[in-house]
């Protein structure tokens, strides 16, 4: 995934078996969440960047190289999705590490140039998914999340409306968890 200008189609098909892996048998990933949201996080970059996708297979013929571009489009959809909905599902121990593995993610994605916050997106929407867990749990997730805005100071990295969604969702996590 690092190399897109490498890619083959046995790549596509690792990644595919990695995602439906993801969907089926959760607890066999146990402390490769950082691998696997890793993959996930440069399979967006590739889709969501032209300039990007047009360098997959170079040197290829024309039909293979749009084969796999189209199959990485595919899995950058609902599959890939999938990966964080799915977080409901994991045992407690699981979420706190996958949320730790998606923080370490997107401090990676932050110090890029342009900085990406699409791992940062996720951190949120898998804060949403899981409300409703165990407020223990849910404490220490919280607490990795002060750790993650305070070691990467993400204020400073992204625009006032990340900053202000932040700050509400760190409000709401409070609350939520001290209520």
């Amino acid at each position: 995934m690092h190399a897109p200008k490498e890619m083959r189609s046995k790549n596509v098909e690792a990644l595919r078996t990695l995602l439906v892996l993801c969907e089926s048998d959760t607890n066999a990933l146990q402390d490769t969440w950082n691998a696997v949201l890793e993959c996930v996080s440069r399979l967006e970059f590739i889709t969501s960047t032209p300039s990007i996708s047009a360098t997959v297979m170079h040197g290829s013929n024309q039909i293979s190289k749009d084969a796999v571009v189209q199959s990485l489009r595919e899995l950058a959809g609902k599959p890939a999705e999938q990966v964080f909905m799915n977080s409901v599902k994991l045992p407690s121990d699981s979420v706190v590490e996958f949320f730790t593995a998606l923080c370490g993610v997107s401090a990676e994605e932050l110090k890029q140039t342009p900085a990406r916050v699409f791992s940062l997106q996720k951190l949120v929407e898998i804060s949403y998914y899981n409300m409703a867990r165990i407020r223990m749990v849910y404490l220490l997730s919280t607490v990795s999340w002060i750790i993650f805005i305070h070691r990467f100071n993400v204020s400073c990295l992204v625009s006032y409306l990340w900053q202000f969604f932040l700050l509400t969702l760190f409000f709401k996590l409070l609350d939520f968890c001290y209520s």
